[in-house]
């Protein structure tokens, strides 16, 4: 279902690509997701996170959950 929903995100996007758009979509994945997880840098977590985002999220309803995953990538090779 989720697969579904961002599927269509990416189609509305590349069809109108307006921020009024991206927000309609958006919201419409939120509606149908129980779960939002947040893909953040290990590293530096509190510069990559999106406070408006999980906002949103916790504003749509009292059931959503916002979960912050760390992810650390390994230094590139030289």
């Amino acid at each position: 279902m989720i697969l579904e929903c961002v599927c269509e995100l990416i189609v509305a996007l590349s069809a109108d690509s307006s921020r009024r758009a991206f927000y309609k979509e958006f919201m419409k994945v939120v509606d149908a997701a129980d779960v939002v997880i947040e893909v953040l840098d290990a590293r530096d977590p509190l510069s990559c996170r999106c406070l408006d985002v999980e906002r949103l999220v916790r504003r749509s309803g009292a059931d959503k959950k916002v979960i912050l995953l760390l992810n650390k990538i390994g230094e590139p090779n030289s």
